[in-house]
């Protein structure tokens, strides 16, 4: 049966079968269902409950067999999805000791809402404290290599300043001893309630109630140094309820890494956006809660400074409803450039406007004149799909106008072999390619004769590329603009390049033909000369295995040897190598191996790498050691192979993972806490230290010999001044186009070099 049948079918059982609301399947996961107990459970259905739907035998095996068709990874459990204690092991198919573990735990809440009744007829009951008990969790997921993530909840953290009564995650513990830990805490009247008085009078009670919100987040890169701390602050501003006005939220950020531990804050508000009862509702239902979203209407970024920073910008946004942002605006240094949108079916951009710094205000007010940039979009039209949905999201002609209304671009598109320039109804495609017992591929509605549209964009017109396909989507062949018109300059007459998929090496793919993969690409010949790359992988996991370049020489990569657990590059053999005989199976020009050690044991992960550089008269090889911290990026690198001694690089990051210092080569060791402040009889020996504003730019480089680069920003300009004190500014359009460069000597007359945005060339693309 096709999976296109497979998944049809799995998706009516399980609505018919249990009853289950669209809404809650589109959210089912297959953690959810639990052979064991043969039931399905869904968490947080209608009214917020969860509840258990019965699992027949007919409909567990109807998504077992879909799931088998899929190829997915095999799923085995002694003891039950969700059920504490147990193991779920995932075995990676087709490929020998690569199972991963998630291990099940429970957790549990209890908690008041500390509810504010605002009406109350003398019959009305309150809200009970919230609570469940059981509610299965992940609580630790084993790699293959037998390192483990740990999770922990509510009130089992072994740190008891991190435990919260709301069952909710409380820290994540990496497998190198890095870990993010969370605190908890209630945002008070930030939700509405209303319910049934204890007569049954419909919307007599009405409450603003408090619900769980985050209110730290601490970082540690090894373990036990704290990174960074983010502290979060809210507020509600109501207006007449069920509805609120504005919702904010205050993050202030510390860097614990940096000298003084310096913090700055960003400030998030929310405007909220109603929206209709969710698919199934039971809108008699004497009770419901406010069904507002919050949308983000305005960020405000402050500077390095705590609560009290330089606000550097703000950002303002307006919505048309909860997917389609109709205006984004930003500030800095007084002056606005803004981007408004409209919206057409499927939720498309039709008509785009780019206002460039001062021509426009900030979001929320009306624009007059000409937009610097205005883009229009039209959308083909297509008839529907196997699945009654029509493809809304391909456009056919976009038009670009520049400031004062002239047409400065347009690209036309044409799909699935079509002539007409966004035609009324286009059904199905032609010239589709035939493929055969592609794994996978519903050749019931989607072989290359049939009926359906596709969505290809098939042909560029005027200086215009052309397309093929094959029936299961993949670009066959590219006809470049030189091969449909005469370029005066170009003597060649073949510009078409070709692309195949057959599985390489054949039969390297246990399931079947996949088709998923390049394999050959063949440029256009050039004065009678090939250019052909071709490409080999391994199938299971998708690794590439070797490539040939143009000159007919094969680089070969080699992965998960020497039990290396998670599949990792672990060599690389180049043509040269080969060819002298010096490399093969197991000997490579580079091969990497890993230490997957853990800073809980005081030892730091590391990946050592060890190239071949000569071979003559015999082998030399040059070997260096990265050093990982728990996240997993390198802050010291040991080049041992150096016969004049080990040479060290270091680098530090500050709590964002940014540069912060970076050492110059040396031999003295640089591994100590803290690093040496000198070395002897190296005159070079010293650091870079990088600082930046809270917006991630850069804004101060110390060079090791302490002098500095500094760079200074106001609004749409930026000036950086070296250490002899030259500066050179730099401004942009609000498209982010360079108009002007200042260069500043500091003697007249200064040089002044001035750009202005260039026009688009004219283009039609189908």
């Amino acid at each position: 049966m096709p999976p296109g049948t497979l998944y049809r079918r799995a998706l009516l059982m399980t609505l018919y079968a249990t009853g289950m609301r669209r809404s809650e399947l589109v959210r089912l996961k297959v953690c959810d269902i639990d052979s064991q107990r043969m039931m399905i459970r869904v968490d947080r259905g209608k009214g917020g409950r969860s509840r258990d739907l019965p699992l027949s035998l007919a409909l567990l095996e109807t998504l077992r067999e879909y799931w088998r068709w899929l190829g997915r990874a095999a799923i085995s459990t002694s003891s039950g999805f969700g059920t504490s204690g147990s193991t779920v092991t995932v075995a990676v198919p087709y490929l020998s000791n690569r199972f991963f573990s998630a291990i099940w735990g429970s957790t549990s809440s209890s908690y008041p809402v500390n509810p504010l009744q605002i009406q109350n007829d003398g019959f009305c009951w309150g809200i009970p404290s919230e609570g469940d008990t059981g509610r299965p969790v992940i609580s630790g997921f084993t790699l293959p290599n037998g390192h483990q993530y740990t999770f922990y909840y509510g009130d089992n953290n072994p740190d008891p300043d991190f435990n919260n009564p709301y069952g909710l995650l409380s820290e994540i513990v990496y497998p190198n001893g890095a870990w993010v830990k969370y605190t908890w805490q209630l945002n008070p009247t930030s939700e509405f309630a209303v319910f049934a008085d204890s007569h049954g009078t419909a919307g007599a009670c009405q409450y603003e109630y408090g619900s769980p919100a985050l209110l730290t987040r601490t970082v540690s890169f090894d373990g036990s140094t704290k990174a960074s701390e983010q502290q979060f602050t809210y507020a509600t501003q109501w207006d007449a309820p069920p509805n609120w006005q504005t919702k904010t939220t205050t993050v202030v950020t510390t860097d614990l890494l940096r000298s003084g531990a310096p913090s700055y804050q960003t400030v998030y508000t929310y405007s909220g956006f109603g929206v209709e009862p969710p698919p199934n509702q039971d809108l008699s239902d004497p009770r419901y809660f406010a069904g507002e979203l919050p949308l983000e209407s305005l960020v405000r970024y402050q500077d390095w400074g705590g609560t009290n920073g330089v606000t550097l910008r703000t950002v303002n946004k307006t919505w048309g409803d909860q997917f389609s942002m109709t205006c984004e605006s930003t500030t800095q240094g007084g002056q606005t450039p803004r981007v408004d949108y409209a919206y057409g079916a499927g939720a498309q951009v039709t008509d785009k406007k780019e206002w460039d710094w001062g021509r426009a205000p900030v979001c929320g007010t009306s624009t007059s004149g000409t937009p610097t940039r205005e883009t229009k979009i039209t959308y083909q039209s297509f008839a529907a799909t196997s699945f009654a949905i029509a493809i809304v999201d391909r456009p056919c002609q976009i038009i670009t106008y520049e400031s004062g209304g002239s047409r400065a671009a347009e690209t036309d598109y044409f799909y699935d072999g079509g002539s007409t320039l966004c035609p009324t109804s286009s059904g199905a495609a032609t010239g589709v390619a035939p493929t055969s017992s592609v794994v996978s591929h519903d050749y019931t509605n989607y072989a290359y004769n049939s009926g359906f549209p596709r969505g290809n964009a098939t042909k560029k017109v005027q200086v215009f590329t052309i397309y093929t396909y094959d029936d299961t989507g993949q670009v066959l062949t590219m006809k470049d603009p030189c091969g449909n018109k005469t370029c005066a300059d170009i003597s060649d007459t073949n510009h078409t390049t070709t692309y195949s998929y057959t599985d390489s090496p054949a039969g390297g793919n246990p399931a079947g033909q996949s088709n998923a993969y390049l394999t050959t690409l063949t440029l256009p010949p050039t004065s009678g000369v090939n250019h052909i790359e071709k490409f080999t992988y391994n199938y299971a996991d998708g690794q590439l295995a070797s490539s040939t370049d143009q000159n007919s020489q094969i680089t070969s990569y080699f992965y998960g040897e020497n039990s290396e657990g998670l599949d990792r590059l672990t060599g690389i053999n180049y043509p040269d190598c080969v060819a002298a005989g010096t490399c093969n199976s197991s000997t490579h020009s580079a091969s990497y191996t890993y230490n997957d050690a853990s800073f809980v044991l005081n030892t730091s992960p590391s990946v050592t790498t060890q190239k071949l550089v000569s071979n003559s008269p015999s082998n030399v090889y040059s070997t260096s050691k990265a050093l990982l911290d728990g996240v997993g990026d390198a802050y010291s690198t040991e080049l041992t192979s150096d016969p004049s001694g080990t040479d060290y690089t270091r680098v530090t990051y500050d709590a964002l993972g940014r540069k912060y210092q970076q050492w110059n080569p040396t031999r003295c060791n640089l591994n100590t806490s803290p690093p040496p402040a000198s070395c002897a009889n190296e005159p070079s020996f010293g650091s870079t230290v990088y600082a930046y504003d809270a917006l991630g730019r850069a804004t101060n480089v110390k060079h090791p010999d302490n002098n500095n680069t500094t760079t200074s920003y106001s609004g749409n300009c930026a000036t950086a001044t070296d250490p002899q004190s030259k500066a050179r500014k730099t401004c942009a359009d609000g498209l982010g186009r360079l108009t002007s460069v200042l260069e500043d000597p500091g003697s007249s007359p200064h040089l002044t070099s001035t750009t202005q945005p260039l026009t688009p060339t004219t283009r039609w693309i189908t």
